[in-house]
């Protein structure tokens, strides 16, 4: 069973990724880039703390694979009789898979080749692209993925070294499928052995809490390319995301969300976005309990299953928020794990409520469209519209026209809205790709 409110939500955290990749750099206001991103020169500074709305946007995305995985291994378990090997060998299987797409990506994205792309750049992209869709999308004829196998190589072995500025390397890779792909193969792994009981589910949250609180920066490996042991500190966003997904297949989609639950939800996730980041953290998070407790006295006759999960994890994150030097997204802080977790809650409900009502249906389909099939809409600007627009000369005359920094904010939303449309096309076709 597809529930429309999590392909939404995932669909809106994808096409936000997009989005935030598209916006000019260096000329808009500070809220509009990852917080540790600061304009004028964009250049990493880890003394930033606090979030924007940029920084909700992969933990959203992580939540989303949580809440999939019990919605996934179960009906797996249940149809095929899966035994505990088997399923590891699933879940490993898809961890690979997804890992062999960061690296794969990561070389064939115009700006790793080129940082001034040429014709053959381009064209490269575009074949990269159409190698990703022989390689992954779903088909009754599987051949076809393993012809895949034979443009990879040619793309790898042959063009990159003769036509850009980069030679394969298996380091190389595009970090956040690369945690995907860990989150995949962990979390699916976590989420069987504590299926049973949320409780142990949440002690296994404690020892990873303890493992990073032990070790300084958890980048040893036995395969460094492949996984590092910091990257099990994302499991803090999973497991929450699996226990949500636990009650949604008890659920069953007979709950539904109220107009006044989505509303305070609104207003507490503006509150606690605009109130971290410009550190009024006490003041923003006295008006979010205000706001927490309306919600649970309004809706005390209809109050909603989740809304107690969405309150603790977003309580938690709020007193965590003095430790490590206040919330940060990179290098991330145990504050930043529970108000995302807390707050994509909070966002669901709205989602939830639009759906219910039936509202805005077909904004909301191209969300939804997206978030069923969201590796297409991740690649689909860098390898597929921006070579096609840099290829018939549309993309330097669009610049042209749109050179003003928020003229260029909306150049990149239009652009965003196409490849949601793309994106949109394939799911409807059933096009799916299967990582």
């Amino acid at each position: 069973m597809r529930h429309a409110s999590i392909d939404t939500l995932r669909g809106l955290a994808i096409l936000m990724m997009v989005f935030s990749g598209v916006i000019p750099y260096k000329v808009l206001p500070a809220w509009m880039y990852h917080a540790q991103l600061p304009p004028p020169t964009n250049i990493f500074d880890p003394s930033v703390a606090g979030i924007t709305w940029v920084d909700l946007v992969f933990p959203m995305f992580l939540f989303t694979m949580g809440v999939a995985i019990p919605l996934a291994l179960t009906r797996r378990l249940n149809e095929a009789k899966l035994s505990a090997l088997a399923l590891h060998g699933q879940l490993l299987k898809r961890g690979l898979l997804l890992a062999a797409f960061a690296i794969f990506l990561q070389h064939v994205r115009p700006y790793t080749m080129n940082a001034s792309p040429d014709v053959a750049t381009w064209l490269i992209a575009l074949a990269g692209f159409a190698t990703l869709w022989l390689a992954y999308v779903k088909t009754d004829k599987p051949y076809w993925n393993a012809i895949a196998a034979l443009p990879a190589s040619i793309i790898l072995i042959i063009c990159l070294p003769e036509y850009t500025s980069i030679t394969f390397d298996l380091y190389r890779s595009d970090i956040i499928i690369l945690v995907l792909a860990n989150m995949a193969f962990y979390g699916g792994m976590a989420w069987y052995w504590t299926r049973t009981s949320v409780p142990l589910r949440l002690a296994v949250m404690g020892v990873i809490a303890l493992l990073m609180l032990a070790t300084d920066s958890g980048t040893w490996s036995p395969a460094p390319w492949l996984t590092k042991i910091y990257f099990l500190k994302y499991l803090l966003i999973v497991l929450p995301g699996t226990i949500f997904g636990d009650w949604l297949l008890k659920d069953a989609g007979k709950s539904r969300a109220s107009g006044t639950t989505a509303g305070i939800g609104a207003l507490i996730t503006l509150v606690t976005v605009i109130g971290l980041h410009q550190r009024w953290v006490v003041f923003a998070g006295l008006i979010c309990a205000v706001l927490m407790s309306l919600a649970w006295w309004l809706e005390k006759e209809n109050r909603h299953p989740m809304m107690l999960w969405a309150m603790a994890w977003l309580v938690l994150g709020y007193v965590l928020e003095p430790f490590q030097g206040g919330i940060h997204k990179d290098p991330s802080t145990f504050s930043y794990y529970f108000v995302t977790s807390g707050l994509t809650i909070w966002i669901w409900f709205g989602l939830k409520w639009i759906e219910d009502q039936g509202y805005v249906t077909r904004i909301q389909d191209l969300l939804s469209g997206s978030g069923r099939n969201p590796m297409v809409a991740y690649v689909g600007f860098m390898n597929l519209l921006l070579p096609v627009l840099a290829l018939t000369g549309l993309a330097e005359l669009i610049a042209s026209y749109t050179a003003s920094p928020w003229i260029g904010a909306l150049r990149g939303l239009v652009y965003t809205l196409i490849v949601a449309w793309l994106t949109a096309i394939t799911a409807r076709r059933k096009w799916y790709w299967k990582t």
